[in-house]
């Protein structure tokens, strides 16, 4: 949440700047009350979410599984190699996996997908279907792994329990433990795209999980089902979405069967999609999580949180969609989000530069552990659409074309599934170039630059607080050049640029001095002074609201000085 403050011209009287002081520290101190409060909240409700039974009411009918395997269907089981630093998957738990689709007229192997999944060091994957030869192709490779059913398996499986035990049985059981499946993916956007069988999903679900339990298997697999945002009504501001009401009676059990199995919502994001409905609603860059100039932020109008991307955007009306059914708890987890690399006459959106930009800013997005607006305790685990290009799906050009390969292996673009959080996104290329603060600039527009670089742009400003090496009371231009340059230096190789509304240029000149080490540095890495504040918890939350309002007025006041 950013706060943007008026400040007065230099010149003003004193009663206008006790007034302002006063109007700063209220709104900061809000701030703080609300970061606190949401932290405190959510760690309350992770404390009083026990693991869950099914009731009475759904007592497991004991299904008798066929546990005969033979040598191709079972293979033995041998201890995967430990997940190694720069796997796709960082230290807090988000993970970007890919999903792997089957309309392709001359599939690769499964043995070359898994191969292609090492070398890109995806530990994650999802298939849309239980393809055999890639499940016994991913034993013992420690890569996590969701299974799915298709959606004209639905109804075969929703009408007989028997039938979802036998699927269960076959597909998961007999693989497990040396495939590592995590989830079952049951149909696929079921509701908005296959509505006729819109009343047996829930209960495909029920019986999958009663014949997980016979097979003990109910605390490693998951069980849920992909949604389109297009269940959702009206998506945006995310703080008034709802569920499309014509589902009400599904969502509910679907989301007491959530609630009640500790399974993830799973959620198919594909900003893609909004943005060519849109037609220039929403710009491009908000689309691509490239940054948008601060006189173009989006913001929720009930909230006041800034949205710098739409994916977060639609993350969060998830999140709300289920708070207004009174369900709090339930994770996100996307299933699929990309971008099509290719596309018809009119579908000039769709295109490989984009397509890149949107999946290196989203894996970057996810590994990052920044969470959402709304959510930013709430690390959202993504897979990406998809690998291949799949040549027999229906519809236009571009959903032909949603691979970062094509059918033989070849590339369509390079990306990378390497650890690419903020930590580590100088780039060797941006050394010896910086993003300062152009001195001639009002100190107006310098502060509203700096009030966006630190807030909604996200740049790490903790080294110009007070006490910190690059802080400096007397001189917004150095202090605003810290942050500019900070931001330049982690979203450049994602599209990030260095304007801030013609307040920053690009210079060779290194801004460094003393200890204060700027991101490009030669002279150093490139890291900044003073450390982030961690988590609010409640045994010093008090404190940690006064620190955070203490800095942040001791800040703006100082600035306000020489404006």
């Amino acid at each position: 949440m950013a706060h943007r403050s008026t400040v007065p011209e230099s010149g003003a009287g004193s009663s206008q700047r006790s007034s302002l002081q006063s109007e700063v520290r209220a709104s900061f101190l809000a701030v703080c009350i609300w970061k606190g409060e949401v932290e405190v909240e959510e760690r309350s409700l992770l404390r009083g979410q026990d693991q869950l039974r099914l009731s009475a009411s759904e007592k497991v009918r004991k299904v008798s599984l066929d546990n005969k395997k033979s040598d191709a269907r079972a293979p033995k089981y041998v201890a995967s190699e430990p997940k190694r630093r720069g796997d796709s998957v960082n230290a807090h738990g988000a993970f970007v996996g890919i999903n792997v689709g089957t309309d392709i007229s001359n599939p690769p192997s499964a043995s070359d997908i898994v191969s292609i999944l090492k070398e890109k060091k995806i530990q994650h994957v999802r298939l849309l279907d239980s393809d055999h030869q890639m499940l016994s192709a991913l034993a013992n490779t420690g890569i996590e792994v969701v299974v799915g059913v298709p959606n004209d398996q639905l109804l075969r499986v929703g009408q007989s329990r028997s039938t979802a035990a036998d699927w269960i049985n076959k597909n998961v059981a007999a693989y497990i433990p040396a495939t590592n499946i995590t989830h079952i993916a049951v149909g696929n956007e079921v509701l908005t795209t296959e509505p006729n069988a819109a009343l047996v999903l829930v209960p495909a679900l029920q019986f999958l999980q009663s014949a997980l339990l016979a097979a003990n298997l109910n605390t490693q697999v998951k069980i849920s089902s992909p949604h389109s945002t297009d269940m959702i009504s009206k998506p945006f501001p995310p703080s008034t979405a709802t569920f499309n009401s014509t589902w009400s009676s599904i969502m509910l059990q679907y989301l007491q069967f959530l609630n009640n199995t500790a399974s993830p919502f799973m959620l198919n994001a594909q900003p893609y999609y909004d943005y060519v409905k849109g037609q220039g609603v929403f710009p491009l860059e908000y689309a691509l999580f490239r940054s948008l100039n601060p006189d173009s932020q989006i913001s929720d109008p009930n909230t006041n949180l800034f949205y710098t991307n739409m994916f977060d955007a639609m993350v969060d009306a998830t999140y709300n969609s289920m708070q207004a059914m009174n369900f709090t708890g339930i994770p996100v987890m996307v299933t699929a989000s990309g971008w099509p690399s290719h596309g018809g006459q009119n579908e000039k959106a769709a295109n490989v530069d984009n397509a890149l930009a949107y999946n290196t800013n989203l894996i970057r997005h996810v590994l990052n552990n920044s969470g959402t607006p709304g959510q930013p305790n709430n690390q959202v685990s993504t897979f990406i659409f998809e690998l291949f290009n799949e040549d027999l799906r229906a519809g236009p050009v571009s959903e032909k074309n949603w691979g970062i390969m094509f059918p033989n292996a070849t590339t369509v673009y390079s990306l990378t599934f390497e650890d690419m959080a903020t930590t580590n996104t100088d780039s060797p290329v941006l050394r010896g170039t910086f993003c300062v603060a152009n001195s001639s600039a009002p100190h107006s527009a310098l502060k509203q630059s700096l009030d966006w670089a630190c807030g909604p742009g996200s740049a790490n400003c903790s080294a110009i607080q007070p006490g910190q090496p690059c802080y400096k009371s007397d001189d917004i231009v150095a202090v605003a050049s810290y942050a500019f340059n900070d931001y330049y230096h982690r979203t450049r190789a994602s599209g990030g640029t260095c304007n801030f509304n013609s307040t920053a240029m690009v210079t060779s000149t290194d801004p460094s001095h003393g200890s204060c080490i700027f991101a490009g540095s030669t002279g150093s890495n490139g890291s900044s002074g003073g450390a982030a504040s961690g988590p609010v918890s409640p045994d010093n939350f008090a404190t940690q609201i006064h620190s955070c309002w203490l800095t942040h007025l001791i800040t703006l006041l100082s600035i306000m000085v020489f404006m």
